[in-house]
């Protein structure tokens, strides 16, 4: 099963997001920051993030950029756009 982390400060944009991707049948775990998404990620990598870009401790823009250059390859969705942060074709 795909797993797919959702970081956003608003509680019920998390809320929302986690129960429709969860009736889709992915895993889906929720992070209120940038840090706690980033702790999160670290201990179980999901296949997909999706991110809030304004948010306190760490925004958006700042998981992105450490996704990038931590993994060689991030998928990574914010609220205006999906994006293949990849180094390597796959």
């Amino acid at each position: 099963m795909k797993q797919i982390l959702i970081i956003d400060d608003e509680h019920q944009v998390r809320s929302v997001l986690k129960d429709m991707l969860e009736r889709e049948g992915f895993n889906a775990i929720v992070a209120s920051d940038g840090k706690e998404g980033m702790d999160l990620f670290n201990k179980e990598p999901a296949d997909l993030v999706i991110t809030d870009i304004l948010m306190p401790n760490k925004e958006g823009t700042e998981v992105i950029r450490e996704l990038g250059k931590l993994y060689k390859c991030a998928d990574y969705c914010n609220f205006w756009r999906w994006a293949n942060f990849c180094k390597n074709s796959h």
